[in-house]
């Protein structure tokens, strides 16, 4: 998200960037990035914490009217990194509680957000959505292979284990050969390539979203995607509730959709909640 100000002292106008610390990375000048930006991002995440990367970009020719018609990627670009906004949001006391008593009525619950997805995982772990006690495999964008095809590369968050897709058979995933009792993330990107190769290898969208309890980085249309495939290859109904506009399409396409939000996420839903 971005705004374009103009300051009343002198006059000048200047562009402010907030995003995800990764898109923020993207957009600035490197030269104006810690050289410890990655390290730092991973202690936040991992301990729960929410992160946005803030930064900003004088507009010298900039006037009125040119602000009216500006592409985004013209002031999007060439960014100077201005620090990270940490944020702690707590559970909710009832949250594990809650998610215990529909674990007890064998009800699977999985998380789809928008969030970093370390951050995701912790908080998975708190509420217990995902167990303590397991290794979590992150499934995560890797290089391309030789034709220039996007690969997915797995990851254990809690060792120092990678695998690409070299390192898999065709259509192998990482619990057909590692102890059973892991856990899956899996990134917005990552789901995409998974989603786009489903029609080549249906075996690996089908064990992914059976087996996966952590979707982070999600958009709206990877979130509504999701509902869609739990239906489909689970042929379970699908409960989503949200409280934003990224959960509008998911709230739409699960068989019961609940906003916990007054606002947009609430037109969506056929069910509206304060509480």
């Amino acid at each position: 998200m971005s705004v374009i100000c103009r300051n009343q002292i002198d006059k000048q106008f200047l562009a402010f960037v907030k995003g995800s610390p990764e898109k923020i990375q993207e957009l600035c000048d490197p030269s104006t990035l810690p050289s410890n930006y990655e390290e730092v991002l991973e202690v936040y995440t991992k301990e729960g914490f929410r992160v946005i990367a803030l930064a900003t970009k004088p507009l010298p020719e900039m006037t009125y009217k040119l602000a009216m018609g500006v592409h985004r990627n013209d002031v999007e670009s060439n960014l100077t990194f201005l620090g990270l906004l940490i944020m702690e949001n707590k559970l909710k006391k009832e949250t594990p509680g809650t998610i215990e008593n529909l674990q007890k009525c064998k009800v699977k619950t999985v998380m789809a957000t928008g969030d970093n997805v370390l951050t995701a995982i912790s908080v998975a772990r708190q509420c217990n959505i995902i167990d303590s006690s397991r290794d979590v495999w992150l499934a995560d964008i890797g290089q391309p292979d030789s034709q220039g095809n996007p690969t997915i590369s797995w990851k254990c968050t809690n060792k120092e284990l990678n695998l690409n897709a070299k390192s898999l058979k065709q259509g192998e995933l990482p619990w057909h050969y590692l102890d059973e009792k892991i856990e899956v993330a899996v990134t917005g990107k990552a789901f995409k390539v998974i989603t786009d190769t489903g029609k080549q290898y249906p075996y690996i969208i089908n064990s992914v979203v059976a087996k996966a309890k952590v979707f982070a980085r999600m958009g709206p249309d990877d979130k509504a995607c999701l509902v869609e495939n739990i239906q489909e290859i689970m042929k379970e109904s699908v409960g989503m509730c949200g409280d934003g506009a990224n959960d509008c399409g998911a709230l739409k396409t699960a068989d019961a959709g609940i906003s916990l939000s007054e606002a947009e996420a609430s037109i969506a839903a056929p069910f509206t909640s304060a509480v």
